[in-house]
């Protein structure tokens, strides 16, 4: 993945997590990437990631 692209999915990514619910965070992501539905799975995957890693308790003190 290009620096470029990295940033870009680091940015919705950052903007969707402002939002409170998963069902939100997915659909700011279904807007900001309307013209982009590879870019739309790789966030929807992270997305996916994170809130599982939150379940878990991954990376709490």
């Amino acid at each position: 993945m290009n620096r470029q692209k990295w940033k870009r999915i680091e940015k919705i990514l950052d903007q969707a997590l402002c939002f409170k619910s998963l069902n939100e965070q997915k659909q700011f992501i279904l807007k900001a990437t309307k013209q982009h539905p590879t870019l739309r799975i790789e966030l929807k995957d992270l997305l996916h990631a994170i809130h599982a890693a939150q379940q878990v308790g991954f990376m709490e003190d």
